[in-house]
């Protein structure tokens, strides 16, 4: 699943909608760890577009729908990523 979800990214790394999806990736339960990982890469891959959406997400509150620890570590690994793209 890992590669076909960057696979996807790449082919659509002009879509900013499939940011959200990403995101929800990110909420996924911890046991998902690849889900959540691919999530990472391909919102790394997206760059620039994703930035705004992940900085968001960081700075929601998790009772507010933001990320789990493990999902804010994540989130700053992709914000990280995609600054740097």
């Amino acid at each position: 699943m890992r590669k076909e979800a960057i696979s996807l990214a790449q082919a659509i790394a002009d879509r900013t909608e499939v940011v959200p999806l990403l995101l929800d990736a990110l909420r996924a339960p911890i046991e998902a760890v690849a889900l959540r990982n691919a999530a990472v890469e391909a919102l790394a891959r997206l760059g620039a577009a994703a930035v705004p959406a992940v900085e968001a997400a960081l700075a929601t509150a998790w009772k507010d729908g933001g990320l789990d620890a493990a999902g804010r570590k994540l989130g700053i690994e992709a914000l990280a990523a995609a600054r740097q793209s």
